[in-house]
């Protein structure tokens, strides 16, 4: 029988399209099972959705998120408001030491291999640590997508690349110590992909847009997969998402699975939760782009 593994992203604290999902590929009997993070905040059961990631074992990496509590909040300060700073405290409270250790143990990125391909795992190509510059943010990315112009790739081949190294090194040696660069020195510590560029691989697999995008640099398929608890334009909004990779004799077959799940719960869950502010969640329940 040929490998298969599945993938998600980006559940964000809703718990009925993960278990959706999850019971799919259970009874699918998919054993390797990776999330490509923001697994908390935004939605009303972060204790419940990580403990059902950890019960199903789901390799996890790192996200938005996850990055949060790994680095703290102050490199995110221009990208972070009142409500998302509330809806993040108050995800984290909810956490016990078990749940909080599977997020401290996630990397940046995953290797796998079907078929003799390789392929990249991560929640955004950029590297999520700093995502947040002018030219080359997720908000650009999308942009270019929707607006379906060339080369929209372009900004993924920075990382990791001689220029940004020494941009982020010559930043850190002016303000050693600094708060907010943290995200620099992690990078530079344990840099996505172990350091590699996004040309050494046959196919990337992303998240963090919450839609779904197909790019191609000259040597590299970039799927961006939507978020699993997002329903937009031809997909029924009752429906949950993850993608099945098939190992074929020379590469793989990739397969997007929609799954019923209990939308209405999910709603009520969201509108009736302790959480301090349910904005961002009812923002997360709209169906188009």
């Amino acid at each position: 029988m040929n490998k298969k593994i599945a993938i998600f992203t980006d559940p964000h604290a809703l718990y009925e399209p993960t278990l959706a999902v999850l019971n799919d590929m259970e009874a699918k009997h998919i054993k390797e099972i990776y999330c490509l993070g923001d697994t908390i905040t935004v939605g009303p059961s972060p204790k419940e959705t990580i403990e059902l990631l950890q019960e199903y074992n789901v390799i996890l990496i790192a996200g938005n998120s996850e990055e949060y509590y790994k680095i703290g909040l102050k490199p995110y300060s221009l990208y972070f408001n009142e409500d998302k700073i509330r809806s993040y405290l108050w995800s984290i409270s909810q956490l016990d030491r078990r749940n909080l250790q599977y997020i401290e143990d996630t990397e940046s990125s995953i290797d796998v291999a079907l078929g003799n391909k390789a392929i990249g795992l991560c929640h955004f190509a950029n590297d999520i640590r700093f995502d947040f510059g002018k030219d080359r943010s997720v908000f650009e990315y999308i942009r270019k997508q929707i607006l379906g112009m060339p080369n929209s790739y372009q900004q993924f081949l920075q990382t990791n690349s001689k220029e940004q190294l020494k941009k982020m090194r010559k930043i850190l040696k002016l303000y050693q110590c600094d708060k907010y660069l943290r995200g620099y020195s992690s990078a530079l510590a344990k840099p996505l992909f172990a350091g590699k560029q996004i040309y050494e691989y046959d196919t990337i697999i992303q998240g963090h847009t919450h839609f779904k995008f197909y790019d191609k640099t000259p040597t590299t398929n970039i799927y961006t997969i939507r978020a699993v608890g997002m329903g937009y334009g031809q997909d029924n909004i009752n429906k949950a998402s993850y993608i099945i990779l098939t190992e074929l004799s020379n590469g793989f077959n990739y397969e997007e699975i929609l799954v019923e799940y209990d939308r209405e719960q999910m709603i009520y869950n969201i509108l009736n939760s302790s959480i301090p502010s349910n904005k961002p969640a009812k923002i997360f329940t709209r169906t188009k782009i």
